[in-house]
């Protein structure tokens, strides 16, 4: 189980993790691994039970200095910067039209501002669209058109 975790943060480029991870995991071994005692019989309970007290103790020493080094606005940031915080508020601000939602959020003034949104961008595909139909009308016109002056001179059609 420690040479997986060690090998794990190895992989993740921690060689400095896999290696307290190492020395962690042989010193737990040791303290768990019951020794048998002169005449052959096992350990009794109470030699168990200040290993495991040292055990726990051992792994607070060891822990500590890991945990304290921990900057908690730095792994903030680089959890905002990695799952893209700031481009989703962006985002956010452009869909409600609201900047500060700290205080709440007004649902209402939100849904409005979807709502012009949606109908200033349906205005443009409307345009689109209108445009897009005059322009095969006035196609299928001119073919028409041609293939009546054709008919009209004796010829038989665009074909």
């Amino acid at each position: 189980m420690t040479k997986l975790a060690a090998s794990l943060c190895r992989d993740a480029g921690e060689g400095g993790v896999a290696s307290f991870v190492e020395v962690a995991g042989a010193a737990a071994a040791v303290l768990v691994s019951p020794a048998p005692a002169e005449d052959g019989a096992a350990v009794g309970h109470g030699t168990a039970v200040r290993r495991w007290v040292l055990l726990v103790v051992l792994a607070a020493v060891l822990l500590m200095p890991t945990a304290l080094a921990l900057d908690q606005e730095e792994i903030l940031q680089d959890q905002s910067q990695s799952l893209g915080i700031e481009d989703l508020e962006e985002a956010g601000e452009a869909y409600t039209g609201q900047h500060d939602i700290e205080d709440g959020l007004d649902v209402g003034a939100s849904f409005r501002h979807m709502a012009e949104t949606g109908k200033e961008a349906l205005g443009g595909v409307v345009k689109r669209s209108v445009r897009s139909c005059v322009l095969l009308l006035a196609v299928t016109l001119l073919c028409g058109l041609t293939e009546g002056v054709k008919a009209g001179t004796g010829g038989s059609g665009l074909g």
